[in-house]
């Protein structure tokens, strides 16, 4: 029987340096003070090969564009493409909205930020080239991986009937590494230059949360609902004027034949109609049908109100940090939330809803009052999830919802997926918090996310000049496999395995780490105290979920 041993690496970046540490069951504590220049080089290094980085990308030249035009023109828009202009609260369609291109589209004026971007993108040392990419690795890895670590790591690899799980808490300045990228100085029976991946599964810790000093709150467990239906939204609004989507109608074709199979049956994207907080959209789901499908009772708001599903899985934009970062979803102004609307009118789902709920309510609104022109009422809307009513009024004489926590209006199930751009900021924060945490805190345990800016299929298909090229399509069925399957972590460093492999052996942009090794997963175990004396050292499970089976739901179209 193969035993599993976890090996923690942690780090803190302060003023002083930043240190990292690391210990397992076999390894005692050891750390290093990390040279803060070399980091600073290396991690900008990373930095401007990834999609995120912006800096300096408006500065083309004529020969840029030249080439941006001969290398790279659009491909003809697919009939059924999604539509939509540019996207500005987030950089997936920053520079790939084609579908209005026509015959003149040649000669109008390329945006320079567009043309530097893409360029500098599929130029990068993740896009194309595996020797450049490994020479990143290699210069990473001489700073950030310490020689007393790696060889207790690879000590505790080359043990007999020995899995070794390398847990990561990054400190921020190393936020967006890929870890698992990271050489390890010796070579593959094949004679390929060994990475971590080859040898072990990498994780990230999650942050401490609420339930691990409340040995009283259960800890999720999947087990008790693997069985049960999971919730899927996938890219879950209308698009139109100003509301981009991340996938094309072909692709969303894809995704509704990939689930019509699933038993039991999974949650959907419904309608969004104006009464449950959206636009009237044919398309879509908002905060408020979510809060109705993962409460056992919609009428209810209580800790022990978790509906048995499986896992979540969204699919589409994600935008901001901290308290606001935030994922899109059909809502309109009317819906309640901390985050004011956009240009367009929706109203963002963010990670400050999701905790707080409407417990900050009377703050808010007094804020907003204290500093928006007489009269103006404030940006919270007055559509609230079913369960919330209202407790009196607030100074202004308007009436004030009853305070709940979010964690009771949207409680998580065991496993989250967010397949969208940096949906996963946490662990480049001081304050370890954003939508991932937030989800944490709300019932998960584990929680999918990407590191950086997820490249829609529209920038492969330009890049490789290839219909057929879907890197993104394919990571979105990955996630749900890995969120599917018996072992999250193990599913997810295996399909990373069958990634390294293909771009070993069939380097291109479609292949390349720039989607896959941005992939992470955020885990929690049960790290509660229970004292001996009277204690269930195992500590509870299932979340307030229950047990059995649950049958089909459904987002309501009214």
């Amino acid at each position: 029987m193969t035993k599993q041993l976890e090996f923690v690496f942690h780090g803190v970046d302060t003023t002083s340096g930043t240190y990292v540490a690391w210990e397992s069951e076999d390894c005692p504590p050891a750390f290093v003070v990390l040279d803060r220049k070399e980091l600073v080089r290396v991690t900008q290094a990373l930095r401007r090969s990834l999609p995120d980085y912006m800096d300096d990308d408006d500065q083309v030249t004529g020969a840029q564009v030249e080439r941006l035009e001969r290398d790279y023109p659009p491909l003809p828009a697919q009939p059924d493409a999604a539509t939509g202009p540019e996207d500005d609260d987030d950089e997936m369609a920053r520079f790939f909205d084609d579908d209005d291109e026509d015959e003149t589209a040649s000669t109008a004026t390329p945006d320079p930020l567009e043309v530097g971007h893409f360029l500098r993108v599929v130029d990068g040392a993740l896009a194309g080239d595996p020797e450049r990419e490994l020479e990143l690795m290699r210069d990473l890895a001489q700073v950030l991986v310490p020689p007393g670590f790696l060889a207790s790591l690879l000590e505790a690899v080359d043990t007999p009937g020995q899995r070794v799980l390398l847990a990561v808490n990054p400190p921020p300045s190393c936020g967006q590494v890929p870890w698992e990228l990271m050489p390890t100085g010796r070579t593959t029976p094949d004679g390929q230059v060994e990475r971590f991946l080859d040898v072990l599964d990498v994780v990230t810790m999650g942050p401490v949360l609420g339930r691990d000093s409340e040995p009283s709150l259960p800890h999720p467990s999947w087990e008790r609902v693997r069985d049960a239906p999971a919730v899927y939204l996938v890219q879950p609004w209308q698009q139109g004027a100003g509301r981009a989507g991340v996938l094309n109608g072909s692709e969303l074709a894809a995704w509704e034949e990939r689930v019509r199979g699933y038993e039991p049956a999974p949650v959907t994207v419904g309608s969004a109609p104006a009464e449950a907080g959206g636009r009237g959209d044919a398309r879509g789901t908002t905060r408020l049908q979510l809060s109705a499908v993962l409460r056992q009772d919609p009428d209810v708001v209580t800790v022990d109100n978790r509906r048995p599903l499986s896992h979540l899985l969204y699919v589409g934009h994600m935008t901001g940090t901290g308290g606001d970062s935030r994922l899109q979803l059909a809502d309109s102004r009317a819906c309640y939330g901390v985050y004011p609307t956009d240009q367009e009118g929706t109203r963002w789902f963010s990670a400050s809803d999701l905790v707080l709920g409407t417990i900050d309510w009377r703050e808010h609104a007094a804020k907003f009052r204290n500093t928006a022109r007489a009269g103006q009422e404030p940006d919270l809307g007055d559509l609230l999830p079913t369960g919330v009513g209202f407790d009196g009024t607030d100074m202004s004489g308007a009436p004030a919802p009853e305070a709940h926590s979010g964690i009771y209006l949207w409680p998580m199930p065991p496993r989250v997926g967010l397949v969208a751009c940096q949906s996963g900021t946490e662990t480049g924060q001081v304050e370890p918090f954003g939508m991932a945490a937030a989800i944490l805190e709300a019932g998960a345990e584990l929680v999918m996310t990407t590191r950086w800016t997820m490249l829609t299929d529209e920038f492969f298909r330009r890049a490789c000049q290839e219909e057929s090229a879907r890197g993104f399509l394919d990571l979105s069925f990955a996630v749900d496999d890995c969120l599917r399957a018996p072992d999250a972590v193990l599913a997810m460093n295996e399909w990373k395995r069958g990634c390294l492999a293909a771009w070993r052996e069939r380097p291109g942009i479609v292949t390349s780490p720039l989607t896959w090794a941005g992939l992470n997963a955020y885990w929690a175990p049960d790290r509660s105290f229970v004292p001996d004396a009277g204690g269930d050292e195992d500590g509870g499970e299932g979340g307030g979920a229950g047990d059995g089976v649950a049958g089909p739901v459904g987002v309501g179209v009214a």
